[in-house]
């Protein structure tokens, strides 16, 4: 059985409670059970609070665009990497987690903005995605 746990070492989610569920699914399902702990947390000194103004190259980089898809050519982001092959339709799907580059955007004094705007960035490509859709009904 393995054992997950946060950052702040606030919350822990085993396997066997989330049996079924994809593993990305349960690294997300992990990290915003601790959100709300890091969410008050004060800086650990100046210097970090100095780190926070800087964005790292990476801000905002965790899932691959997926704006930029092409099949059969995986897409990586910091954490996530994506493929989609095909060759008369779609034939499969893969997404896998980079575990270094989970720790090092977990480890990061920017995580919760970064996260935050990476997943405002997959929200807003799924939703055009349905608009043009959408409209024409």
């Amino acid at each position: 059985m393995n054992t997950f746990t946060s950052r702040s070492g606030n919350c822990v989610v085993q396997d066997d409670s989330t049996v079924g569920f994809h593993p990305i699914a349960k690294l997300l399902l992990q990290d915003k059970m601790s959100v709300y702990a890091r969410a008050n947390r004060a800086p650990a000194s100046e210097n970090e609070s100095e780190t926070m103004k800087t964005k790292p190259e990476c801000y905002g980089t965790m899932f691959p665009d997926l704006s930029k898809m092409e099949f059969n050519t995986p897409h990586e982001g910091k954490a996530f990497t994506v493929l989609v092959e095909s060759s008369m339709g779609i034939t499969n799907r893969q997404s896998s987690v980079k575990m270094e580059g989970w720790d090092a955007c977990t480890e990061c004094p920017e995580y919760d903005r970064c996260y935050d705007l990476s997943m405002a960035k997959l929200l807003l490509h799924q939703a055009i995605q349905g608009y043009g859709l959408t409209r024409a009904l």
